[in-house]
């Protein structure tokens, strides 16, 4: 019997970049628990009607037109890498990440990244929850 390779949750990581030389990278601690990373295409869309019977069903034809890679994460609020995180936000600039998927055989996207949204709030008497949606900034991102 032959069984998936299947891969723990926390081998999925993005590791921010700290702009320094040589770049190191680490991983922001607020994303502890949930992580997932979104590859998506945008579409165009014909539907293409059969000449020699006008009335029949038409059938769609479909491109690619552009793609996009996002990364969303959360967990329990770690004040001092959401601190870090709002400085980057404040900022308004590309910097650079990774995502990385540590099981074997993983891929590492590599490029400039934009913090798309982020929000930190709890309840009393619990500890406060973070989470981030990163989106890939420029074209120029690497996929090993």
């Amino acid at each position: 019997m032959a069984y998936q390779d299947s891969a723990p949750g926390e081998e999925l990581v993005f590791l921010f970049g700290d702009g320094g030389g040589p770049e190191t990278f680490a991983a922001g601690c607020s994303i502890n628990t949930d992580r997932k990373l979104d590859l998506s295409s945008e579409l165009s869309d014909a539907v293409l009607t059969d000449c020699t019977t006008p009335s029949a069903p038409g059938r769609h034809k479909r491109r690619v037109k552009s793609t996009d890679i996002k990364f969303t994460g959360g967990g329990i609020a770690d004040i001092p890498s959401f601190n870090l995180l709002v400085e980057l936000w404040h900022a308004g600039a590309p910097f650079n990440g990774k995502v990385v998927q540590y099981h074997d055989g993983g891929q590492t996207i590599t490029g400039k990244w934009l913090i798309e949204n982020m929000s930190i709030g709890g309840a009393k008497g619990e500890e406060q929850n973070f989470d981030i949606s990163l989106a890939i900034a420029d074209p120029d991102y690497t996929i090993a």
